[in-house]
């Protein structure tokens, strides 16, 4: 490929962002930082409080609903469990198809309850069922932070820096300081 046609490259243009020329005009920045932040906390106030009584009248709105359907669910299952044998053709289906939708009997998946796990443990090492323990090893990440000089020698293992975070943290005002109309 020739001078000529080698393709140009273009920079980046630069963020179009106000970068201040010396310490005046960085405390303007922020100075204005300061009052957008307590606009968005304004502002995010106002959402929380809309979302509240939104969702206070969608609930008081559906009680009513949701108490008739509980009971139209009740009185259909006592009605269906009287008339069982003769809607599953004595046990032989699950489901009944009915015009308007099916209702259907599923047996829920079995679950196990513990009461003193410790005391479980014990138990079922005695009884020798070690199959019914699971053993879990992990490193601890937290141990090797701990004690990074130690940590840094393992292989496989490296203490990396978290890094560094710019913090603008302008002076707290009350809300009715800073806003404007």
């Amino acid at each position: 490929m020739s001078a000529a046609t080698k393709p140009t490259r273009s920079k980046r243009p630069a963020a179009g962002v106000p970068v201040p020329s010396d310490f005046a005009g960085a405390n303007i920045l922020m100075t204005r930082i300061g009052a957008i932040q307590r606009d968005l906390v304004v502002i995010q106030g106002a959402l929380d409080e809309t979302v509240a009584a939104a969702k206070a009248r969608a609930e008081a709105e559906a009680k009513p609903l949701s108490t008739e359907m509980e009971a139209l669910t009740k009185g259909l299952q006592i009605w269906a469990e009287a008339n069982r044998p003769a809607l599953t053709m004595n046990g032989r289906s699950k489901t009944v198809q009915m015009g308007s939708g099916e209702i259907a009997w599923r047996q829920r998946p079995p679950s196990v309850r513990i009461r003193d796990a410790a005391g479980v443990l014990v138990a079922i090492a005695r009884l020798g069922l070690d199959r019914f323990i699971r053993r879990k090893e992990e490193i601890d990440k937290e141990a090797l932070l701990r004690e990074p000089a130690v940590a840094a020698n393992i292989p496989g293992v490296t203490i990396g820096s978290a890094g560094e975070d710019f913090v603008v943290t302008p002076a707290a005002l009350a809300l009715s300081e800073g806003r404007r109309a």
